[in-house]
């Protein structure tokens, strides 16, 4: 069976981030795909959003080289509220953040308020059985197209670790 990293790794290379993006990773939790991420940027910076102080201070052990080093930037808040200030992202990145599909106005309201124009909303889920990648694909596709994103990339597929969902958007007329 393989790890959590996996999923990460898996993820990672569906995003391949730039060199010089600014991107934000909602729910980052212990802060493994924030420091994937973090590792492939030069220029751009990532910052990792949680609701959860346990799960910030997590992030900040795992990845206290690249916090030291100001290459990643931790801020404890939620996503419908974020202490961002008038930061905007090119990327907004959301693993396993379930609000996605289960309630999601608030939370995409206020990632279309936080991504700079042409910015895109990364999805990642990986339910445990296969047999539901199809109902999630059509809850997350009809929740970003009610509330005015196009999803421009579904990648559903078997993955060593199960199965997984790589889902892009972009605010409608973006």
């Amino acid at each position: 069976m393989a790890s959590t990293q996996d999923r990460h790794f898996w993820a990672l290379e569906r995003l391949d981030p730039a060199p010089g993006e600014v991107l934000l990773e909602v729910g980052c939790g212990h802060g493994i795909l924030l420091g994937l991420v973090a590792a492939r940027l030069d220029k751009g910076h990532i910052t990792g959003l949680d609701r959860s102080a346990k799960m910030i201070a997590a992030s900040a052990k795992r990845n206290a080289n690249l916090l030291a080093g100001g290459r990643i930037r931790l801020v404890e808040g939620r996503l419908e509220a974020p202490p961002l200030g008038d930061e905007r992202f090119d990327r907004l990145i959301a693993a396993r953040v379930n609000a996605f599909w289960l309630d999601p106005a608030p939370v995409l309201k206020a990632t279309a308020d936080l991504l700079r124009p042409g910015g895109t909303l990364e999805l990642f889920f990986d339910p445990p059985d296969a047999r539901k990648l199809p109902e999630l694909v059509r809850r997350l596709e009809a929740g970003v197209s009610s509330h005015g994103f196009v999803s421009e990339i579904v990648t559903a597929e078997n993955a060593p670790w199960g199965s997984g969902l790589h889902m892009a958007a972009r605010p409608a007329g973006a």
